[in-house]
């Protein structure tokens, strides 16, 4: 079974839509399960997500709604002086959110999936919190986000997580710590 993350609310509820479409339709023989991270996504869009992914066999999807996850973080994080939003935020808490989960592919709301995902699923991270793509982030980026020059930053719209990892090295509280102590929120 492939778990597969996606977070949204209503305002990308449409590209949700698309990019949930290309990986069913890309990965017609493989069971999956879809979880997504709604933050108030309305009903009529559940409904049509829920249709998307009923056209295909061996698929599910499940709504996890992060409210509280997310008023938490409203009490810490002043969105209004960050572009992050708080759908994005949410995916920090995987290891909360789904703990019946050890594995997951997060995906962007905004990706299209083009071949199958298996070969990604089946990488072995068992010694990694997660496998991501190398972004190439500007200095002054990085510098913002309390990062050396020489560090690492991976795209975030497409990672293989293990969340195993994250719950048993307190990757969360890690992530908060990290979070308030950002200059830029």
């Amino acid at each position: 079974m492939i778990n597969v993350v996606f977070s949204s609310d209503d305002n990308y509820a449409i590209q949700l839509m698309v990019s949930l479409n290309s990986l069913m339709y890309n990965n017609s023989d493989e069971n999956i399960d879809v979880y997504i991270l709604s933050n108030n996504i309305s009903s009529e869009n559940k409904d049509n997500i829920i249709k998307i992914v009923e056209k295909y066999d061996k698929k599910s999807v499940k709504f996890v709604e992060v409210n509280t996850i997310l008023d938490y973080l409203n009490g810490y994080v002043d969105n209004s002086m960050s572009d992050i939003t708080v759908s994005t935020y949410s995916r920090l808490f995987l290891a909360t959110l789904l703990p019946h989960l050890d594995k997951v592919l997060y995906l962007d709301c905004d990706s299209i999936i083009t071949e199958s995902v298996s070969q990604l699923w089946h990488e072995d991270i068992d010694n990694y919190m997660c496998a991501g793509v190398l972004d190439l982030m500007p200095e002054v980026y990085k510098k913002a986000i309390g990062l050396d020059e020489d560090d690492d930053y991976i795209n975030a719209g497409v990672m293989l997580i293990n969340l195993k990892k994250w719950k048993d090295e307190n990757i969360e509280e890690k992530f908060m710590t990290f979070l308030l102590n950002l200059p830029i929120l």
